[in-house]
């Protein structure tokens, strides 16, 4: 991994866990946020011709990989916070 990819991956940390931290303050619209940038990606599909010049990345094979490893990373955040966070919840009200 190249000193740029590590230091654009802790950037994405420290970004996600403020926007976790706000987003987590009202998880019902996180979820409803969540699913509509699904429905969004899957009616508007990522691919290769989006990609800048400087990601390098123009295969369509490797854009519809990463895409689709993004995508199942929100599902199971949306899983994550309707079993968990929501759940709890409703448990504690």
């Amino acid at each position: 991994m190249t000193r740029e990819e590590l230091y654009f991956m802790d950037i994405l940390e420290g970004l996600g866990s403020v926007i976790n931290g706000w987003a987590g303050t009202e998880p019902d619209l996180w979820v409803k946020q969540m699913k509509a940038a699904l429905e969004y990606e899957n009616n508007h599909p990522f691919v290769a011709q989006d990609v800048l010049p400087a990601e390098k990345i123009t295969d369509p094979k490797i854009v519809k990989k990463i895409s689709q490893e993004q995508k199942e990373g929100l599902n199971s955040l949306i899983q994550m916070v309707e079993a968990e966070i929501l759940k709890k919840r409703e448990k504690n009200f």
